[in-house]
This record gives C-alpha cells, sequence and structure tokens, in this order.
C-alpha cells in the first residue's frame, strides 16, 4: 500500500528464529535425453519403443536473519520503544544493552541433491479392423533420489536421506470407431507422482 511501512514489533522474546527473515538461493543442474524408434511387423502392426534418463542436481542455500535483543538488555530500563516500526534498522539501536543482528542458520537449512530417472518402454499398435484401434504399453523406471543435509534436531550431526525405486507401469487404449464422427473410447494407465526435496 503505497505511503504504509514495514511494522517490526519485537516482544518480549525475540532473539528465536521465528522473528527472523529467510532468503535462500538454489542452483540446479539438469540433464537428459530421449531416443525412440517404430517398427512395423505387420501392415496393421505398430511396434513403438524408446528410452528416457532425466537427471538433476541440486544445491539449496539458505538463511535467516533477524533484529534481536543483546544479552545485556534490560527491558526495565525502557531504553527505547519496543514497536521500532520503520527504525528497526537505524544503526543507534544496535548497541551494548540495544539489539543486534543474529544469524539464526544451522546446517538443518541446506541440502544437497540428486535425483536420476532411467526409464524404457514398449508400445504395439494394433488395429485388427478398421474400426477397432488398440494400443497398448509397458513402461520400466527405474528412479534414485540421494538429499544430503544436517539434522534438524541439532544442525550439525550429518543425515543422509535416499529413495530409490523400480516401478512397472502398464497402459492401453482402445479406440471403437462407430462412425465418421462418433467413436467410443477406453483408457486405463498407471504413472507415478514423485517426492521432491521439500517433501523428504
Amino acid at each position: 500500500i503505497p505511503g504504509d511501512s514495514v511494522q517490526w514489533v519485537l516482544s518480549p522474546t525475540a532473539g528465536s528464529e521465528y522473528d527472523a527473515s529467510f532468503s535462500s538461493v538454489s542452483n540446479a543442474t539438469v540433464s537428459g535425453g530421449n531416443v525412440a524408434a517404430t517398427y512395423t511387423l505387420l501392415d496393421n502392426l505398430n511396434v513403438k519403443a524408446g528410452l528416457f534418463t532425466y537427471h538433476r542436481v541440486r544445491r539449496y542455500r539458505s538463511r535467516l536473519l533477524g533484529p534481536a535483543f543483546s544479552e545485556d538488555f534490560n527491558m526495565s530500563e525502557a531504553q527505547f520503544d519496543l514497536k521500532l516500526g520503520d527504525k528497526v534498522f537505524n544503526p543507534e539501536n544496535y548497541r551494548p544493552g540495544g539489539l543486534n543482528f543474529y544469524e539464526y542458520t544451522t546446517g538443518a537449512h541446506n541440502y544437497n541433491a540428486q535425483r536420476h530417472l532411467w526409464a524404457g518402454y514398449i508400445m504395439p499398435e494394433w488395429r485388427p479392423t478398421n474400426r477397432l484401434f488398440i494400443q497398448a504399453g509397458l513402461r520400466l523406471e527405474q528412479f534414485n533420489q540421494r538429499i544430503d543435509t544436517l539434522g534438524v534436531a541439532d544442525g550439525t550431526s550429518a543425515q543422509l536421506l535416499k529413495n530409490s525405486k523400480t516401478d512397472l507401469l502398464p497402459a492401453i487404449n482402445t479406440i471403437y470407431y462407430l462412425n465418421d464422427r462418433t467413436n467410443l473410447r477406453f483408457s486405463y494407465g498407471q504413472t507415478v507422482v514423485r517426492p521432491n526435496e521439500r517433501e523428504l
């Protein structure tokens, strides 16, 4: 809102991470590729096959910074008004008996992550009649995920999270053409939603 200023209010419990300002930087490198081919086995039967790979390496860094009461601050002396408004960052506030600027960041706020996916599929397409089309498929996925960070409890002990899984995912799609303007379709398939780093 034009003309309004940010209002900072320091409570008697100021000095916890809940009073801090959060900032983060994320750098990711992504690579991958795919190859596919179609083979005609009969006049009414084609087979498609392919390979796919995806890789991502991510480096996440964040910081928690905020004003806090200095260790020798005495509430009873009323050295300044606790409702500092937009003057909270004035230099005269940061002194013995006043405020200091504290960093609450620990190792638990940062992590390095990797995710790797390899997949292959085969998909026949068959037209037994002029009115019926059948497409079936089978996809095999191998997924590996790794996160290196520090423990949430103390922010210093190493913590390693791993997620590795192999999935076989079938699919089928059938179309029956009633006439030039109308058709009936039946489809079934399975897919997988992979967890991201924040969810782990």
